[in-house]
């Protein structure tokens, strides 16, 4: 779970980043650390926090960790 503290297994290991009970609780709202904001949907990020989600996506995409694979080969 990525709440602080928390150690318990993930509610939704395919993308999920908080346990059954963090989600129920913060599921709905911003995944960057200290924004209480709702998130925007499809992104998990509020609509302060969008540019910040495409950099990341971008970055963490599997066309981009293709393309640095093929680098380290």
């Amino acid at each position: 779970c990525a709440y602080d503290d928390c150690t318990n297994d993930l509610g939704n290991a395919c993308g999920g980043v908080f346990c059954l009970h963090h989600e129920i609780i913060y599921g709905a709202t911003c995944h960057i650390r200290g924004c209480t904001a709702q998130k925007v949907p499809p992104t998990e990020v509020c609509q302060a926090h969008q540019k910040e989600w495409f950099k990341h996506s971008q970055n963490h995409s599997r066309q981009n960790l293709a393309g640095i694979q093929k680098m380290l080969q």
